[in-house]
């Protein structure tokens, strides 16, 4: 009697089980409708690369033969950068961030100090702001063959990684400090 008692018991347990499990919860929700829909969504691996990888600085002192001369700090702007987004066909995204640079110039004509500036992107900004959003000044450097007897040219690229663009300038400065900004023909 014990034994018949136990085995009802056992019957009625699993056809309560059976039962509850047959409310159509399994068949309404199939998994994550959002994956079914974009499967590209559903699995993807993702690298990130920052340039430079760190702070980075560049001193440079220079003496040209026209009575210039100058003292450049070429270094990166930590709290300045632009973003480069990419997919591939593996569905791999590769975030590139790049740090935008900033330069301090010293220039002497003459050993009389005649200008002392910052040079930052802002400088440059003009009506093309899609350009200047998504760049940053990638070099800057004395262009000695833009220099003559009564300037000291230095030259500035700016590059922008979304379009794969470049855009170079001269920044010429003459004996008394005044400078100007040109944009470099290709």
């Amino acid at each position: 009697m014990l034994r018949n008692l136990f085995v009802q018991a056992v019957f009625l347990l699993i056809l309560i089980i059976g039962l509850s499990g047959c409310d159509q919860t399994r068949q309404r929700n199939q998994g994550n409708q959002l994956f079914t829909k974009n499967p590209q969504l559903a699995s993807y691996e993702y690298s990130h690369k920052t340039i430079p990888e760190g702070y980075a600085e560049v001193k440079t002192d220079s003496i040209l033969a026209n009575g210039f001369s100058a003292s450049t700090t070429y270094f990166t702007h930590l709290q300045s950068r632009v973003y480069k987004i990419e997919k591939d066909r593996v569905n791999q995204f590769h975030k590139t961030e790049y740090y935008d640079f900033h330069s301090d110039i010293l220039v002497y004509f003459e050993n009389q100090l005649v200008l002392d500036t910052k040079i930052t992107k802002e400088l440059f900004r003009n009506e093309n702001t899609d350009f200047w959003n998504a760049s940053y000044m990638q070099d800057f450097h004395i262009d000695e063959k833009a220099s003559s007897k009564n300037r000291l040219a230095f030259k500035v690229t700016f590059y922008n990684p979304s379009e794969e663009k470049f855009l170079d300038y001269h920044v010429l400065v003459d004996s008394n400090g005044q400078y100007e900004i040109e944009g470099v023909k290709a």
